[in-house]
């Protein structure tokens, strides 16, 4: 989305999601998520939500160079990894050391229905590790996962924007 942004600012919702191949809803979902971390503005027009790039975001060039780079690497795949505030609590409880489930259950305040589905996309995602009943955080394979990783783990994430 922001590499799309940047190519043609001044988007509405079903433009991007056009663009891109996905559903209204998924655009608009993910575009609120932007908007709400500083990485592009809203504007109004009629009944139509536009969407620019906010230039004046100090991390939109580093964004921008960490979808530019990932080349192959399905960036959407890896970025939406972190752009649930559960599986950020989850990145940043093991940043510190391997945790079984239930402690991380009890140290992030997550359901263990939900924690089991916020799990599973980290583990195929590549971020998280599983052995027996521990989990740990791990480099992924890919750049992208690595910057994004970093990035997440900064102290101004999605949830506190």
């Amino acid at each position: 989305m922001l590499e799309c942004l940047d190519r043609r600012p001044n988007r509405c919702v079903k433009e991007i999601a056009e663009a891109l191949g996905i559903a209204d809803n998924v655009a608009s979902k993910n575009l609120q998520f932007l908007a709400s971390a500083g990485f592009v503005t809203q504007r109004h027009v009629g009944k139509y939500l536009y969407y620019a790039l906010d230039e004046q975001d100090e991390l939109l060039v580093p964004a921008l160079g960490l979808v530019k780079e990932s080349g192959k690497e399905q960036p959407m795949f890896m970025v939406t990894a972190t752009t649930h505030e559960r599986r950020i609590k989850i990145i940043a409880a093991l940043n510190d050391e391997p945790v079984k489930r239930g402690t991380l259950c009890i140290k992030t305040h997550i359901s263990p229905e939900a924690m089991n589905r916020q799990l599973g996309k980290l583990v195929r995602r590549g971020f998280v590790r599983k052995v027996g009943e521990v989990f740990w955080l791990q480099d992924p394979e890919c750049a992208l996962g690595r910057k994004w990783i970093k990035l997440a783990l900064l102290e101004f994430t999605p949830a506190q924007v």
